[in-house]
C-alpha cells in the first residue's frame, strides 16, 4: 500500500467513527465508541505496517513538511469559521456592536446542543484528516509523484 492510500484509509476510519458515535448516542449505548476507536487505531497500526514507500528521503521530508505547513493553516480557518458561530451564540452580540433585542441566547445550555456542537466537533477533525490526505497527493504530484504512486 501506498502512503497516500494510508491517510485516505485513515481518513475515512475517522469520518466513519464520528458517524458510529452519533449512531451510538441515537441508540443510548455511547460506550459502544471504546470497542470501534480501538478497532480504527488497530486498523490504522496494521495497515502503517504495511506501507510500501516507508523510506524517507528530502523529496519526503519536504512533501511531509508542505503537507503539515498547508494542513494546520487550512485546519485553523476551518476551526475558527466553525466555532465563530458558537462563540458568537454562546456569549451573544454585544449590543454596542449590532442591536439584536429579540435575540437572548438560554442561560442553560441543553446538553443536547452541547452534543451537537461536539459531533460537529468532531466533523470539523476529520475533515482535517481528509484534508491532510488531499493535501499530501497533491504535493505528491507536484514534486515528482507519478501515477504509479496512487493504488
Amino acid at each position: 500500500m501506498k502512503k497516500n492510500s494510508y491517510y485516505i484509509i485513515c481518513g475515512v476510519l475517522a469520518v466513519l467513527l464520528v458517524i458510529l458515535f452519533y449512531l451510538f448516542i441515537q441508540i443510548r449505548l455511547p460506550l459502544l465508541i471504546i470497542p470501534a476507536v480501538l478497532i480504527a487505531v488497530f486498523l490504522c497500526f496494521i495497515s502503517k505496517r504495511s506501507i510500501a514507500d516507508a523510506e524517507m528521503d528530502e523529496r519526503q521530508v519536504l512533501i511531509d513538511m508542505k503537507t503539515a505547513s498547508v494542513t494546520l493553516k487550512a485546519g485553523a480557518a476551518l476551526l475558527l469559521i466553525g466555532n465563530l458561530p458558537i462563540i458568537i451564540y454562546a456569549f451573544s452580540v454585544p449590543p454596542m456592536i449590532m442591536r439584536l433585542p429579540h435575540f437572548r441566547p438560554p442561560d442553560v445550555v441543553p446538553l443536547g446542543i452541547l452534543g451537537q456542537i461536539a459531533i460537529f466537533e468532531l466533523v470539523l477533525l476529520a475533515a482535517v484528516v481528509l484534508l491532510y490526505a488531499g493535501i499530501h497527493i497533491y504535493y505528491t504530484h507536484k514534486y515528482g509523484g507519478d501515477i504509479a504512486d496512487e493504488e
